[in-house]
């Protein structure tokens, strides 16, 4: 055992005779060979040695000769990793490209046509109207981008493996770009058949369509959308009347739409991936655009050869009041128009100003401003609209009064009359909408319960004339809650022998004629007489009409509801005649003849006869704005004409 001490080194000697290397070495393997205790250190030293069956020479030697194979081997990995990145690089880009190449062989109209499916739309809501014209909707529908027709990726029953394999790959990439995002320039909308005519301007903001690679036969494949549109109308009427026309003609809207450039990028036009590198470029697209028009209710299909009806035909008067103010005359009025448009169309109209012409009675080509009224809003209805209209009389000048007397003279005999509409909007600026001023029907009894009170005729030279009192009530129909004050009538009759027949052929109507007066109260000359009825009606044999204005007592008087009165406005009128010669009827000489003798040869206070005809009154009515350059400012005065009467008359011997 001491032979063996005496052999092993020292730790001392071993450590003072090796290099750095050697004396780490040294330590790790004695310390190596040490049993652990309770004092040996929990972290190990930081010395490490290569194991070897040499000496610490050899083990650098081996580790520096097996670095170049771990290179060598390292080199090749990579080397094969990038070879087959770039294959597939140049696959994939191979593969792009023969898309492009397939989606490049695309026409534009077949892109819009077949590929690119806008389902609607479900719901239009028009958000604005300027008072330029401009407006603003919202459009609701389902869209959706058939993009496996468009690069040909759709499966087919007799592909080959690599084609099915090629569509396949292309189907993928559709699914994973998802969506695209299309931003256009403004669409414009001209005639199909002129493209210079120019008929409205639509700009769109940027929205996405999502792609598809096989989608089914159905709709179901289609995604909601919900764009904003800015529609800039154009300014000119008459090119869009005549759209109208041509449209209603042919039974659809036929046009054309041009986009001066499109963009379409992959995924969201807002934020930017690896679907953004997809990015493609279309200019100057043209495509048509075809609408059948919708048929309206109550009138012709549109398509039948049939004109385009007119806006009397759309728009009816279904109430109208008329009442006096202080200053003014009130209109309240209420009317229902056609509604062409799709229940989908959601739309709440702002208040519109209007303003209400009537033609001038020497010139029907001369409009004279009646009325400015605005509609109420109003929401889109089926099959009818139905909105109310108020406003009030503009001041009118004694040389209109003629016009706004025939107005209320047809109206009071069931008559319509024509009027003119304009707006102030510059959309409409220029154009002129002709309708009728619709009459009530049947046609309001405005005078009623006439008699002729001690009338007598007896003859003076060779002509008879007639003396006695006009007896009536004047009832203003519903609605006409209007302060009159009458204070001349014209009356102007034909005499029946015998009472009236319940059935006159035909019914006794003077025609209204224009009345060229300035001032109704100072003007003594009557309006001119009206030609008679042809032919006579059966049993008349006389007129009686003065060539005088005949001076009215009136008073007011409460209305007879039992009567028919459904107005709020009644009065009792009064007139004396005397001396108006009775002109007897060409023709009917022997029937005059017969009257006269039933008067002198009959028993009693004389004979009964029949009368029927219209009346002139000259009235005043309360608040009429007058125009202050011709009158005190209200209260103008008018004649009304034409209004029709019937009645009975005793007739005496003297």
């Amino acid at each position: 055992m001491s032979s063996q001490l005496e052999r092993e080194p020292a730790p001392e000697l071993v450590e003072s005779s090796s290099s750095a290397l050697d004396k780490g070495k040294g330590k790790s393997t004695a310390a190596s060979h040490q049993e652990s205790t309770e004092s040996t250190p929990l972290l190990a030293s930081r010395s490490y040695v290569l194991p070897g069956d040499g000496d610490g020479d050899d083990d650098i030697e081996s580790t520096s000769q097996s670095n170049p194979a771990l290179v060598s081997t390292l080199t090749s990995v990579f080397l094969i990793t990038l070879s087959i990145s770039i294959l597939l690089v140049l696959l994939l880009l191979s593969l792009a490209f023969s898309y492009a190449a397939q989606a490049s062989r695309i026409s534009n109209d077949d892109i819009l046509s077949d590929s690119l499916v806008f389902h609607g739309p479900d719901a239009i809501d028009v958000l604005n109207i300027s008072q330029h014209g401009d407006v603003w909707l919202r459009i609701d529908g389902r869209v959706g981008l058939d993009a496996g027709a468009i690069i040909d990726v759709k499966p087919g029953d007799d592909d080959s493996l690599w084609l099915g394999a090629w569509k396949a790959i292309g189907r993928w990439g559709i699914r994973n770009l998802d969506t695209v995002s299309l931003s256009l320039s403004s669409i414009n909308i001209t005639s199909q058949h002129d493209p210079e005519v120019f008929l409205a301007s639509i700009a769109v903001p940027p929205f996405q369509i999502p792609l598809t690679a096989n989608p089914p036969d159905d709709v179901s494949w289609l995604t909601p959308i919900s764009v904003p549109v800015h529609i800039y109308p154009s300014r000119n009427i008459t090119t869009w009347l005549e759209f109208v026309r041509d449209s209603w003609h042919s039974g659809y809207a036929v046009a054309r739409a041009t986009i001066s450039h499109a963009d379409v990028r992959g995924g969201s036009w807002e934020w930017r991936t690896w679907r953004s590198v997809l990015t493609v470029s279309r200019s100057n697209l043209t495509f048509g655009l075809r609408v059948k028009v919708p048929a309206l209710p109550n009138l012709p299909a549109p398509g039948d050869d049939l004109p385009l009806p007119s806006v009397a035909d759309l728009v009816h008067l279904t109430h109208f009041s008329l009442t006096s103010g202080v200053h003014n005359l009130t209109i309240d009025a209420s009317a229902t128009i056609v509604n062409p448009l799709p229940a989908s169309v959601s739309f709440t109209a702002p208040h519109f100003p209007f303003v209400i012409w009537i033609p001038a009675p020497s010139n029907d080509t001369t409009l004279v401003p009646l009325a400015s009224v605005t509609s109420a809003p109003f929401s889109l209805t089926h099959p009818n609209i139905t909105f109310s209209l108020n406003g009030s009389v503009l001041p009118i000048s004694h040389s209109a009064t003629p016009a706004l007397s025939s107005l209320i003279s047809d109206y009071l005999s069931g008559v319509d009359h024509p009027i003119a509409i304009t707006t102030p909007s510059e959309f409409f600026h220029g154009y002129i909408a002709h309708t009728t001023f619709s009459a009530p029907h049947p046609r309001p009894e405005v005078l009623h319960n006439v008699t002729i009170e001690s009338m007598k005729v007896h003859p003076s030279g060779t002509t008879i004339i007639a003396s006695g009192i006009v007896h009536a009530r004047l009832a203003l129909p519903e609605g006409m809650d209007i302060t009159i004050s009458p204070s001349r009538v014209l009356p102007d009759a034909l005499i029946f022998d015998g009472p009236l027949p319940l059935q006159l052929d035909p019914a006794y109507t003077f025609p209204p004629l224009p009345l060229p007066i300035t001032n109704p109260d100072n003007d003594d000359a009557p309006p001119p007489a009206p030609p008679l009825p042809n032919p006579l009606p059966t049993g008349a044999f006389a007129r009686v009409r003065p060539s005088a204005w005949l001076a009215a007592l009136t008073a007011p008087t409460a209305p007879r509801r039992d009567w028919g009165e459904r107005g709020n406005t009644t009065l009792r009128i009064s007139a004396r005649f005397a001396d108006v010669p009775l002109e007897v009827l060409p023709g009917r000489e022997r029937e005059f003849r017969s009257f006269v003798g039933k008067v002198i040869w009959g028993a009693g206070d004389g004979a009964v006869a029949g009368v029927q005809g219209v009346v002139a009154v000259s009235v005043r009515v309360e608040g009429l704005p007058v125009d202050p350059r011709d009158g005190d400012g209200v209260g103008g005065a008018m004649v009304l004409t034409g209004l029709p009467f019937q009645g009975s008359v005793r007739v005496g011997k003297k």
